[in-house]
């Protein structure tokens, strides 16, 4: 009878030499598909349009001195500190205070004001912390709708008038709109000052271009625009002021406009000061390993045009020539302290600049927990750099 024959020691040890090399092949492969993968994750979280915020709440009881509500089955806790708006689904605005007690799985607030019908027990509702709801007759302050020309077309707006020369600027952040600086408008408008609430490409009724928000690389020309708008109605010079991207915007406006002597002072909420550095943070927090975030990065430079060092404004520092005053806390989430703490640093050595570091607030949510604190802050800064003769 005639066996199978034998393997050769030979033909074992070329076996054994192809091992190696084969899972070399196979690491990488996870690498870069790994890489790929992230990239597009990133380009996800760029997205102008995010998706809205669920109705995790349910209504317990309510009435005019007091709401009270527990997390939706199935859904996890939401943020619940400092100064909230709750929000039905029907539309109404229960702005509350910033004291929270708890009994069971039941938080109760005391209210400020309800904006539309007392909610019913068992109403759908989530939190807002832009607080007020709709446009800036929320806080008994007349405005107009108007449309600033810009670079693709015309860009919505709302005018708040006022006195003087000096124009403010607000920009909101990603995934935001101008809603989210009625919390500052509050402060501001006793002031006077004539104010811009602006939107920009991607927005909705704004321009659209491939939906990704570039974090100033490619929207400083509409907020350049709407400094243009300001001059040509009687402005002699602005105030920037943004929260979130809005800050990195009004940065990346000062290294490449010709506008930029025009601006007077800035003002900013938990800028993105750094964007590569943001990535690089919480992608490593969320269990990327390094060589995926940096190979991933540079895929998303590749895929979707995000250029990681047109979004790091620590190139911006030495173009702050003017008062500024940024608002940070070491507990945001979006754009952490740690990750744009180096260019916070930088700042240090900046005359013009005064940073201020909070605990205990969330993202573009220093208002909410320090609205005390936040309202003489502000209000200090505007006085310290008063109006254009």
């Amino acid at each position: 009878m005639t066996g199978q024959p034998e393997t050769s020691p030979r033909r074992r040890r070329r076996w054994w030499l192809w091992l190696p090399l084969t899972l070399l092949v196979l690491l990488l492969l996870a690498v870069v598909g790994g890489s790929w993968y992230a990239s597009g994750v990133i380009a996800d979280e760029y997205r102008a349009d995010q998706p809205e915020s669920p109705y995790d709440l349910r209504v317990v009881s309510a009435d005019e001195q007091g709401i009270s509500y527990q997390v939706a089955e199935g859904e996890d806790p939401p943020e619940d500190d400092g100064l909230q708006s709750v929000r039905t689904e029907d539309g109404t605005f229960v702005l509350t205070g910033p004291a929270v007690q708890t009994q069971a799985d039941v938080r109760t607030r005391l209210v400020e004001q309800t904006v539309g019908e007392v909610p019913a027990a068992g109403s759908p509702a989530r939190l807002d912390s832009w607080y007020y709801p709709k446009d800036p007759s929320s806080l008994g302050i007349a405005f107009t709708d108007v449309m600033v020309p810009g670079p693709l077309g015309d860009y919505p707006a709302w005018f708040i008038p006022g006195s003087g020369p000096t124009w403010i600027i607000f920009t909101h952040g990603r995934g935001a709109d101008p809603r989210e600086g009625l919390r500052q408008l509050s402060v501001t408008d006793s002031f006077g000052y004539p104010t811009l609430m602006i939107s920009y490409r991607n927005d909705e009724d704004a321009p659209q271009t491939d939906g990704l928000v570039r974090f100033g690389q490619e929207e400083w020309p509409d907020l350049e625009a709407a400094v243009q708008y300001a001059l040509d109605n009687g402005a002699s010079d602005v105030i920037l002021t943004g929260a979130s991207t809005g800050g990195a915007i009004s940065l990346a406006l000062l290294e490449n406009s010709a506008l930029a002597d025009r601006v007077r002072a800035l003002f900013f909420d938990s800028p993105a000061l750094a964007m590569g550095s943001v990535v690089s943070h919480v992608g490593a927090e969320r269990g990327y390993p390094g060589i995926v975030l940096g190979l991933g990065k540079w895929f998303a430079q590749m895929r979707y045009d995000l250029d990681w060092d047109a979004m790091d404004y620590a190139s911006a520092v030495d173009d702050i020539t003017m008062p500024a005053l940024m608002l940070h806390s070491t507990e945001d989430g979006t754009i952490p302290y740690e990750a744009v703490a180096p260019v916070y640093d930088q700042m240090a050595g900046n005359p013009e600049i005064e940073v201020r570091i909070v605990d205990e607030a969330q993202h573009v949510g220093v208002w909410n927990s320090y609205r005390d604190d936040y309202t003489t802050w502000l209000t200090d800064f505007l006085a310290q750099v008063g109006s254009a003769p």
